[in-house]
């Protein structure tokens, strides 16, 4: 088993009227492919492109029509109001590049908890290990 290290954004937006804190995840898995997780009150909403052309995650979020990250974000669930009032609100964060971010290191935070980087990695790996099986489409694509 390979492991290995993200160089992920991990955002957190607060204090927006009506909303719980919304954690957002954004990782430039490589040039034109990047993964977008969303994750509000105890529900996520995620979605991967592997065509974005020489965009970055952030500038693909914010140049794509909001209906269609929408789309790919909500894989048919019936939450579009709930879900367009959370992608206001990220959209205005990437915008301003500013608080409310809270960009966090979990490394840092969990040396500073007492733990060390190899018990995280343990952690992990037992999590993933009991984690159910990833069935990916035959065909290809991100999308059931």
């Amino acid at each position: 088993m390979k492991v290995e290290r993200s160089p992920a954004r991990v955002l957190r937006i607060s204090e927006v009227t009506g909303l719980d804190t919304i954690t957002v995840l954004l990782e430039d898995v490589k040039p034109g492919h990047g993964r977008f997780v969303i994750e509000c009150w105890g529900k996520s909403w995620s979605a991967y492109w592997g065509a974005m052309g020489s965009r970055s995650l952030k500038d693909f979020i914010l140049q794509a029509p909001a209906e269609y990250v929408e789309d790919c974000l909500l894989n048919c669930d019936s939450s579009r109001n709930y879900l367009f009032r959370i992608m206001q609100a990220v959209r205005d964060a990437l915008r301003q590049e500013a608080p409310p971010f809270v960009v966090r290191d979990f490394e840092k935070e969990a040396r500073e908890d007492g733990l060390e980087w190899d018990d995280i990695e343990r952690g992990m790996k037992a999590a993933i290990a009991s984690a159910p099986p990833f069935d990916e489409p035959e065909d290809g694509s991100t999308r059931p």
